[in-house]
Protein backbone atom coordinates (compact mmCIF):
# COMPACT_ATOMS: atom_id res chain seq x y z
CA UNK A 1 0.00 0.00 0.00
CA UNK A 2 1.52 3.28 -1.06
CA UNK A 3 1.87 6.03 1.46
CA UNK A 4 0.81 9.35 0.13
CA UNK A 5 0.86 12.55 2.11
CA UNK A 6 -2.31 14.53 1.59
CA UNK A 7 -2.32 18.19 2.58
CA UNK A 8 -5.16 20.66 2.75
CA UNK A 9 -3.97 21.93 -0.64
CA UNK A 10 -5.60 18.84 -2.14
CA UNK A 11 -9.02 19.80 -0.88
CA UNK A 12 -9.89 22.81 -2.98
CA UNK A 13 -13.46 23.90 -3.37
CA UNK A 14 -15.59 23.30 -6.44
CA UNK A 15 -14.97 25.82 -9.13
CA UNK A 16 -11.39 26.36 -8.06
CA UNK A 17 -10.13 25.39 -11.51
CA UNK A 18 -8.35 28.42 -12.83
CA UNK A 19 -7.51 29.74 -16.29
CA UNK A 20 -4.32 28.44 -17.77
CA UNK A 21 -1.20 30.53 -17.75
CA UNK A 22 1.73 30.37 -20.07
CA UNK A 23 4.70 28.07 -19.34
CA UNK A 24 6.93 31.14 -19.17
CA UNK A 25 4.78 32.53 -16.33
CA UNK A 26 4.65 29.25 -14.45
CA UNK A 27 8.33 28.38 -14.83
CA UNK A 28 7.53 24.91 -16.16
CA UNK A 29 9.70 22.55 -18.15
CA UNK A 30 11.18 24.20 -21.28
CA UNK A 31 9.81 21.33 -23.40
CA UNK A 32 6.31 22.48 -22.57
CA UNK A 33 6.94 25.64 -24.57
CA UNK A 34 6.85 23.57 -27.73
CA UNK A 35 3.23 22.74 -27.13
CA UNK A 36 0.91 25.33 -25.63
CA UNK A 37 -2.91 25.46 -25.68
CA UNK A 38 -2.98 22.27 -27.74
CA UNK A 39 -1.04 23.66 -30.76
CA UNK A 40 2.64 23.47 -31.67
CA UNK A 41 4.64 26.37 -32.93
CA UNK A 42 4.82 26.38 -36.72
CA UNK A 43 8.11 25.20 -38.19
CA UNK A 44 10.32 27.47 -40.18
CA UNK A 45 12.54 30.48 -39.59
CA UNK A 46 11.36 33.15 -37.22
CA UNK A 47 11.30 35.70 -40.00
CA UNK A 48 8.79 33.89 -42.24
CA UNK A 49 5.28 35.40 -42.60
CA UNK A 50 3.67 32.31 -41.10
CA UNK A 51 5.91 32.36 -38.03
CA UNK A 52 5.46 36.13 -37.67
CA UNK A 53 1.67 35.82 -37.83
CA UNK A 54 1.73 33.00 -35.28
CA UNK A 55 3.96 35.05 -33.00
CA UNK A 56 1.60 38.02 -33.24
CA UNK A 57 -1.40 35.81 -32.49
CA UNK A 58 0.41 34.30 -29.50
CA UNK A 59 1.29 37.77 -28.24
CA UNK A 60 -2.31 38.97 -28.51
CA UNK A 61 -3.54 35.80 -26.80
CA UNK A 62 -1.02 36.30 -24.01
CA UNK A 63 -2.21 39.86 -23.53
CA UNK A 64 -5.78 38.64 -23.14
CA UNK A 65 -4.81 35.79 -20.84
CA UNK A 66 -6.19 36.15 -17.33
CA UNK A 67 -3.84 35.52 -14.39
CA UNK A 68 -4.33 32.40 -12.35
CA UNK A 69 -7.03 32.68 -9.71
CA UNK A 70 -6.15 31.70 -6.17
CA UNK A 71 -7.38 28.35 -4.94
CA UNK A 72 -9.93 28.25 -2.14
CA UNK A 73 -8.84 25.74 0.50
CA UNK A 74 -7.96 25.68 4.19
CA UNK A 75 -4.50 27.08 3.61
CA UNK A 76 -5.64 30.02 1.47
CA UNK A 77 -8.59 30.72 3.79
CA UNK A 78 -6.39 30.71 6.88
CA UNK A 79 -3.70 32.85 5.27
CA UNK A 80 -6.27 35.43 4.13
CA UNK A 81 -7.76 35.70 7.63
CA UNK A 82 -4.28 35.91 9.14
CA UNK A 83 -3.50 38.91 6.92
CA UNK A 84 -6.81 40.47 7.93
CA UNK A 85 -6.22 40.02 11.67
CA UNK A 86 -2.44 40.59 11.77
CA UNK A 87 -1.64 43.13 9.02
CA UNK A 88 1.88 43.81 7.87
CA UNK A 89 3.34 47.33 8.40
CA UNK A 90 3.27 47.87 4.63
CA UNK A 91 -0.49 47.23 4.58
CA UNK A 92 -1.01 49.68 7.43
CA UNK A 93 0.97 52.39 5.66
CA UNK A 94 -0.93 51.79 2.42
CA UNK A 95 -4.24 52.03 4.28
CA UNK A 96 -3.22 55.28 5.94
CA UNK A 97 -2.15 56.80 2.64
CA UNK A 98 -5.40 55.78 0.95
CA UNK A 99 -7.39 57.32 3.76
CA UNK A 100 -5.52 60.61 3.57
CA UNK A 101 -5.84 60.70 -0.22
CA UNK A 102 -9.60 60.16 0.05
CA UNK A 103 -10.02 63.25 2.21
CA UNK A 104 -7.53 65.30 0.20
CA UNK A 105 -10.25 66.24 -2.29
CA UNK A 106 -12.17 67.98 0.48
CA UNK A 107 -9.48 70.67 0.93
CA UNK A 108 -9.37 71.83 -2.70
CA UNK A 109 -9.99 75.59 -2.73
CA UNK A 110 -8.83 76.10 0.84
CA UNK A 111 -5.15 77.01 0.57
CA UNK A 112 -4.32 77.17 4.25
CA UNK A 113 -6.00 73.89 4.98
CA UNK A 114 -4.42 72.36 1.89
CA UNK A 115 -0.96 73.46 3.01
CA UNK A 116 -1.46 71.97 6.47
CA UNK A 117 -2.87 68.83 4.92
CA UNK A 118 0.23 68.28 2.77
CA UNK A 119 2.36 68.68 5.89
CA UNK A 120 0.41 65.80 7.35
CA UNK A 121 0.88 63.84 4.13
CA UNK A 122 4.62 64.40 4.35
CA UNK A 123 4.55 63.12 7.89
CA UNK A 124 2.72 60.02 6.65
CA UNK A 125 5.37 59.40 3.99
CA UNK A 126 8.04 59.78 6.66
CA UNK A 127 6.58 56.85 8.57
CA UNK A 128 7.40 54.58 5.64
CA UNK A 129 10.88 54.19 7.10
CA UNK A 130 9.94 54.24 10.77
CA UNK A 131 9.38 50.52 11.27
CA UNK A 132 6.57 49.49 13.56
CA UNK A 133 6.27 52.88 15.24
CA UNK A 134 3.65 54.09 12.79
CA UNK A 135 1.15 51.59 14.21
CA UNK A 136 1.10 53.71 17.36
CA UNK A 137 0.83 56.94 15.38
CA UNK A 138 -2.12 56.13 13.09
CA UNK A 139 -4.65 57.50 15.53
CA UNK A 140 -2.61 60.67 16.02
CA UNK A 141 -2.24 61.31 12.28
CA UNK A 142 -5.96 60.83 11.67
CA UNK A 143 -6.83 63.03 14.65
CA UNK A 144 -4.56 65.80 13.34
CA UNK A 145 -6.07 65.50 9.86
CA UNK A 146 -9.59 65.62 11.27
CA UNK A 147 -8.75 68.84 13.13
CA UNK A 148 -7.34 70.44 9.97
CA UNK A 149 -10.30 69.50 7.80
CA UNK A 150 -12.93 70.11 10.43
CA UNK A 151 -14.16 66.52 10.26
CA UNK A 152 -15.17 64.08 12.95
CA UNK A 153 -12.43 61.75 14.07
CA UNK A 154 -14.90 58.85 14.08
CA UNK A 155 -15.56 59.46 10.38
CA UNK A 156 -11.88 59.15 9.53
CA UNK A 157 -11.49 56.13 11.78
CA UNK A 158 -14.36 54.39 10.00
CA UNK A 159 -12.90 55.26 6.59
CA UNK A 160 -9.54 53.86 7.68
CA UNK A 161 -11.23 50.55 8.54
CA UNK A 162 -13.05 50.45 5.21
CA UNK A 163 -9.85 51.09 3.26
CA UNK A 164 -8.02 48.44 5.25
CA UNK A 165 -10.64 45.82 4.44
CA UNK A 166 -10.75 46.93 0.80
CA UNK A 167 -7.01 46.35 0.43
CA UNK A 168 -7.29 42.84 1.89
CA UNK A 169 -10.43 42.19 -0.16
CA UNK A 170 -8.79 43.25 -3.43
CA UNK A 171 -5.96 40.79 -2.81
CA UNK A 172 -8.12 37.86 -1.69
CA UNK A 173 -11.66 38.55 -2.91
CA UNK A 174 -12.47 35.02 -4.04
CA UNK A 175 -11.11 33.50 -0.84
CA UNK A 176 -12.83 35.91 1.55
CA UNK A 177 -16.19 35.35 -0.16
CA UNK A 178 -15.91 31.66 0.75
CA UNK A 179 -15.39 32.14 4.50
CA UNK A 180 -19.08 32.12 5.45
CA UNK A 181 -22.57 32.26 4.01
CA UNK A 182 -23.69 35.06 6.33
CA UNK A 183 -22.02 37.93 8.16
CA UNK A 184 -22.31 35.97 11.41
CA UNK A 185 -20.67 32.89 9.89
CA UNK A 186 -17.96 35.09 8.37
CA UNK A 187 -16.65 36.22 11.76
CA UNK A 188 -17.31 32.92 13.52
CA UNK A 189 -15.14 31.15 10.97
CA UNK A 190 -12.03 33.16 11.88
CA UNK A 191 -10.94 31.14 14.91
CA UNK A 192 -10.91 27.73 13.24
CA UNK A 193 -9.01 29.07 10.21
CA UNK A 194 -6.45 30.86 12.38
CA UNK A 195 -6.02 27.68 14.39
CA UNK A 196 -5.39 25.75 11.17
CA UNK A 197 -2.65 28.18 10.15
CA UNK A 198 -1.03 27.97 13.59
CA UNK A 199 -1.13 24.18 13.44
CA UNK A 200 0.36 24.19 9.93
CA UNK A 201 3.36 26.16 11.20
CA UNK A 202 3.65 24.13 14.40
CA UNK A 203 2.45 26.94 16.65
CA UNK A 204 0.00 26.81 19.53
CA UNK A 205 -2.66 29.24 20.63
CA UNK A 206 -1.48 31.43 23.48
CA UNK A 207 -3.30 33.59 25.98
CA UNK A 208 -2.88 36.54 23.61
CA UNK A 209 -4.15 34.79 20.48
CA UNK A 210 -6.99 36.76 18.85
CA UNK A 211 -10.46 35.24 18.95
CA UNK A 212 -13.84 36.19 17.51
CA UNK A 213 -17.39 35.29 18.49
CA UNK A 214 -20.48 36.65 16.73
CA UNK A 215 -23.81 35.96 18.44
CA UNK A 216 -27.35 36.63 17.28
CA UNK A 217 -29.46 38.68 19.68
CA UNK A 218 -33.20 38.08 20.20
CA UNK A 219 -34.14 41.17 18.18
CA UNK A 220 -32.17 39.93 15.18
CA UNK A 221 -29.06 42.07 15.62
CA UNK A 222 -25.54 40.69 15.95
CA UNK A 223 -23.07 41.06 18.82
CA UNK A 224 -19.42 40.62 17.85
CA UNK A 225 -16.81 39.96 20.55
CA UNK A 226 -13.16 40.44 19.59
CA UNK A 227 -10.81 39.04 22.25
CA UNK A 228 -7.15 40.09 22.49
CA UNK A 229 -7.46 42.55 19.62
CA UNK A 230 -4.57 43.65 17.44
CA UNK A 231 -4.00 47.37 17.99
CA UNK A 232 -4.64 48.47 14.42
CA UNK A 233 -7.34 45.88 13.68
CA UNK A 234 -9.26 46.89 16.79
CA UNK A 235 -8.97 50.54 15.79
CA UNK A 236 -10.27 49.74 12.29
CA UNK A 237 -12.91 47.19 13.28
CA UNK A 238 -16.02 49.36 12.87
CA UNK A 239 -15.14 50.27 9.30
CA UNK A 240 -14.09 46.69 8.57
CA UNK A 241 -17.47 45.34 9.65
CA UNK A 242 -19.34 47.80 7.44
CA UNK A 243 -17.09 47.09 4.45
CA UNK A 244 -17.38 43.31 4.87
CA UNK A 245 -21.17 43.49 5.10
CA UNK A 246 -21.41 45.70 2.01
CA UNK A 247 -18.86 44.05 -0.27
CA UNK A 248 -19.52 40.39 0.50
CA UNK A 249 -23.18 40.28 1.58
CA UNK A 250 -24.55 43.53 0.09
CA UNK A 251 -25.83 44.71 3.45
CA UNK A 252 -25.93 48.21 4.88
CA UNK A 253 -25.30 47.97 8.60
CA UNK A 254 -24.80 50.29 11.54
CA UNK A 255 -22.00 49.42 13.96
CA UNK A 256 -21.77 50.60 17.54
CA UNK A 257 -18.93 49.78 19.89
CA UNK A 258 -20.18 48.61 23.27
CA UNK A 259 -18.41 50.12 26.28
CA UNK A 260 -16.82 48.06 29.01
CA UNK A 261 -19.56 49.04 31.43
CA UNK A 262 -22.23 47.47 29.24
CA UNK A 263 -20.04 44.44 28.70
CA UNK A 264 -19.61 43.87 32.43
CA UNK A 265 -23.29 44.36 33.09
CA UNK A 266 -24.11 41.63 30.59
CA UNK A 267 -21.76 39.22 32.33
CA UNK A 268 -19.63 38.67 29.26
CA UNK A 269 -16.40 40.11 30.59
CA UNK A 270 -13.41 37.87 30.02
CA UNK A 271 -11.71 38.78 33.26
CA UNK A 272 -8.21 40.05 32.76
CA UNK A 273 -8.18 39.65 28.97
CA UNK A 274 -9.04 42.58 26.73
CA UNK A 275 -12.16 42.44 24.60
CA UNK A 276 -13.84 44.75 22.11
CA UNK A 277 -17.57 44.32 21.53
CA UNK A 278 -19.59 45.66 18.60
CA UNK A 279 -23.34 45.80 18.09
CA UNK A 280 -24.28 45.28 14.43
CA UNK A 281 -27.69 46.47 13.21
CA UNK A 282 -29.05 45.95 9.71
CA UNK A 283 -30.73 48.95 8.05
CA UNK A 284 -33.65 47.33 6.27
CA UNK A 285 -34.23 44.27 8.45
CA UNK A 286 -32.75 41.98 5.83
CA UNK A 287 -31.48 38.56 6.79
CA UNK A 288 -28.00 38.97 8.27
CA UNK A 289 -28.28 35.54 9.86
CA UNK A 290 -29.53 32.24 8.55
CA UNK A 291 -33.18 31.40 8.95
CA UNK A 292 -33.48 28.84 11.70
CA UNK A 293 -35.11 25.50 10.83
CA UNK A 294 -38.50 24.69 12.38
CA UNK A 295 -38.45 23.31 15.90
CA UNK A 296 -37.94 19.59 16.38
CA UNK A 297 -39.18 17.26 19.05
CA UNK A 298 -37.30 17.12 22.35
CA UNK A 299 -38.79 13.83 23.43
CA UNK A 300 -36.28 10.96 23.80
CA UNK A 301 -38.85 8.60 22.23
CA UNK A 302 -38.56 10.49 18.94
CA UNK A 303 -34.81 10.03 18.62
CA UNK A 304 -33.74 8.38 15.39
CA UNK A 305 -30.64 6.99 17.14
CA UNK A 306 -30.65 5.68 20.70
CA UNK A 307 -28.35 7.23 23.28
CA UNK A 308 -26.34 4.01 23.66
CA UNK A 309 -25.81 3.81 19.89
CA UNK A 310 -24.80 7.47 19.76
CA UNK A 311 -22.24 6.95 22.54
CA UNK A 312 -20.71 4.01 20.65
CA UNK A 313 -20.71 5.87 17.33
CA UNK A 314 -19.02 8.93 18.91
CA UNK A 315 -16.81 7.42 21.62
CA UNK A 316 -15.01 10.67 22.54
CA UNK A 317 -17.85 13.14 22.95
CA UNK A 318 -19.22 14.63 26.16
CA UNK A 319 -22.18 16.75 27.17
CA UNK A 320 -22.52 18.98 30.21
CA UNK A 321 -25.16 21.33 31.59
CA UNK A 322 -24.87 24.99 32.73
CA UNK A 323 -23.70 23.76 36.15
CA UNK A 324 -20.83 21.91 34.42
CA UNK A 325 -22.27 18.54 35.44
CA UNK A 326 -21.44 15.82 32.93
CA UNK A 327 -24.66 14.51 31.35
CA UNK A 328 -23.31 12.11 28.75
CA UNK A 329 -20.01 10.48 27.83
CA UNK A 330 -18.87 8.51 24.82
CA UNK A 331 -17.84 4.91 25.41
CA UNK A 332 -14.16 5.68 24.86
CA UNK A 333 -14.09 8.40 27.49
CA UNK A 334 -16.18 6.33 29.88
CA UNK A 335 -13.72 3.43 29.71
CA UNK A 336 -10.74 5.73 30.05
CA UNK A 337 -12.15 7.50 33.09
CA UNK A 338 -13.53 4.27 34.56
CA UNK A 339 -16.57 6.20 35.72
CA UNK A 340 -19.41 4.89 37.80
CA UNK A 341 -22.57 5.26 35.71
CA UNK A 342 -24.60 6.14 38.79
CA UNK A 343 -22.18 8.80 40.02
CA UNK A 344 -22.65 12.48 39.29
CA UNK A 345 -19.51 13.84 37.67
CA UNK A 346 -18.33 17.42 37.46
CA UNK A 347 -16.44 18.61 34.41
CA UNK A 348 -13.71 20.18 36.55
CA UNK A 349 -13.07 16.88 38.34
CA UNK A 350 -12.53 14.91 35.15
CA UNK A 351 -11.18 17.30 32.51
CA UNK A 352 -8.87 20.27 31.98
CA UNK A 353 -9.27 22.84 29.20
CA UNK A 354 -5.84 23.11 27.60
CA UNK A 355 -6.86 25.61 24.94
CA UNK A 356 -8.23 28.27 24.86
CA UNK A 357 -6.84 29.51 28.16
CA UNK A 358 -10.13 29.98 30.01
CA UNK A 359 -11.62 28.79 33.26
CA UNK A 360 -13.97 25.83 33.07
CA UNK A 361 -17.28 27.66 33.43
CA UNK A 362 -20.34 27.48 31.21
CA UNK A 363 -20.28 31.23 30.46
CA UNK A 364 -16.64 31.13 29.35
CA UNK A 365 -17.31 28.17 27.07
CA UNK A 366 -20.28 29.94 25.44
CA UNK A 367 -18.06 32.90 24.63
CA UNK A 368 -15.64 30.66 22.72
CA UNK A 369 -17.99 28.43 20.74
CA UNK A 370 -16.21 29.34 17.51
CA UNK A 371 -12.82 28.39 18.96
CA UNK A 372 -11.36 24.87 18.63
CA UNK A 373 -11.07 23.34 22.11
CA UNK A 374 -8.26 21.09 23.35
CA UNK A 375 -9.36 19.09 26.40
CA UNK A 376 -7.31 16.73 28.56
CA UNK A 377 -8.50 14.05 30.98
CA UNK A 378 -7.45 14.15 34.60
CA UNK A 379 -5.93 11.23 36.44
CA UNK A 380 -7.65 9.97 39.56
CA UNK A 381 -6.00 10.61 42.91
CA UNK A 382 -4.89 7.07 43.44
CA UNK A 383 -1.65 5.17 43.82
CA UNK A 384 1.25 5.67 41.44
CA UNK A 385 0.91 2.11 40.13
CA UNK A 386 -2.58 2.79 38.80
CA UNK A 387 -1.50 6.13 37.32
CA UNK A 388 1.15 4.42 35.25
CA UNK A 389 -1.43 2.10 33.74
CA UNK A 390 -3.95 4.81 32.90
CA UNK A 391 -3.10 7.08 29.99
CA UNK A 392 -4.09 10.72 29.74
CA UNK A 393 -6.23 11.51 26.70
CA UNK A 394 -5.91 14.84 24.90
CA UNK A 395 -8.43 15.49 22.14
CA UNK A 396 -9.47 18.43 20.02
CA UNK A 397 -12.91 19.47 18.83
CA UNK A 398 -15.64 22.08 18.77
CA UNK A 399 -18.19 22.92 21.44
CA UNK A 400 -21.79 23.18 20.24
CA UNK A 401 -24.62 24.74 22.24
CA UNK A 402 -27.77 22.58 22.10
Amino acid sequence: MSRRKISSESFSSLGSDCPETSPEEEGECPLSRLCWNGSRRPPGPAGTPVAAAAAAAAASAGARRVPRRRRVNLDSLGESIRRLTAPAPQTIRQTLQRTLQYFEHQVIGYRDAEKNFHNISNRCSYTDCSGNEETEDVSGILQCTANVLGLKFEEMQEKFGEEFFNICFDENERVLRAVGGTLQDFFNGFDALLEHIRTSFGRQATLESPSFLCKELPEGNLMLHYFHPHQIVGFAMMGMIKAAAKKIYRLEVEVEQVTNDKLCSEGTNQGNCSCLTFLIKEHENANITKALPPGTSQSPLDLRVSISTFCRAFPFHLMFDPNMLVLQLGEGLRKQLRCDTHKTLKFQDCFDIVSPKISATFERVLLRLSTPFVIRTKLEDSGSENKDKVRTIIWKGMCVYV
